[in-house]
């Protein structure tokens, strides 16, 4: 696919982005011996951990399986082949080992100045907990260029020693960071130094950002924050009630 200068690379497996060229740039790390680290991926139907994979809803307790130390990380779309449907997104129908069924959509839209990607879960017939977010890896030098991270949040999570939010909020501290924030008021931003940037836009002020590796940063929006299956005011889709999550990359 591609658009002006830009050229994008989808992969069925997992509909990740393989890679986003930009004058013959790459934007994205490329595919590597770790699954969770490369390219742009999709999250669904929750973003980030669950506390030991996991969680109680309407009643039953229910255990995921666990693909991080004891954690359930980053949903079940990664590792699954997704089909694409009349409308030309591709879709997921989600199985074993989620056990409410739904079905997720990614759907994609590339201009000379942007990329556009917009992820969606439906819940089926029963009501089922729901997060959403986007997992883009964006290489940390371009050549002789490092990358610059503009990020203005409110608030960082407080997170114990597993990583999993406690509740509480803190100042932000410098980075680096493998951390959630809230209150992230203004577009991410990551420069390689005065001539290559991106703008990253989504309709949240969730955002999670690791860049404690020496190669990659990686800037996610979500629809609510890790673990949020286990706080109070989990969020639910009723049955047939969608949640939409697009990711804007625009570069300058």
């Amino acid at each position: 696919m591609s658009a002006g200068s830009a050229t994008v690379t989808i992969d069925h497996l997992g509909a990740r982005l393989r890679s986003l060229r930009v004058d013959g740039v790459e934007l994205l790390i490329q595919e590597g011996d770790e699954a969770l680290l490369w390219g742009c991926y999709p999250m669904v139907p929750w973003a980030g951990r669950i506390a030991g994979g996991v969680f109680s809803f309407d009643g039953s307790q229910h255990q995921l399986p666990a693909n991080l130390g004891a954690h359930a990380l980053h949903g079940v779309g990664l590792d699954r082949t997704w089909t694409v449907d009349d409308h030309g997104r591709f879709e997921l129908h989600l199985t074993d080992p989620w056990p409410f069924g739904g079905v997720a959509h990614v759907d994609t839209d590339l201009r000379p100045d942007r990329l556009t990607v917009t992820l969606s879960v439906t819940a089926g017939e029963r009501a089922m907990p729901a997060v959403i977010g986007w997992h883009p890896v964006f290489t940390k030098s371009i050549g002789n260029s490092d990358a610059r991270l503009e990020f203005h949040p409110d608030r960082i999570l407080t997170r114990d020693s597993e990583g999993i939010p406690t509740g509480a909020l803190d100042p932000v501290p410098p980075g680096p960071w493998d951390d959630c924030f809230v209150g992230v008021s203004s577009p991410p931003r990551i420069r390689w130094g005065d001539t290559r940037q991106v703008v990253l836009e989504s309709p949240t002020d969730i955002w999670v950002v690791y860049n404690q590796t020496p190669h990659a940063i990686c800037v996610e929006p979500q629809t609510a924050t890790p673990d949020a299956f286990n706080r109070p005011g989990c969020p639910v889709l009723g049955p047939g009630e969608t949640l939409t999550l697009p990711l804007t990359v625009r570069w300058q």
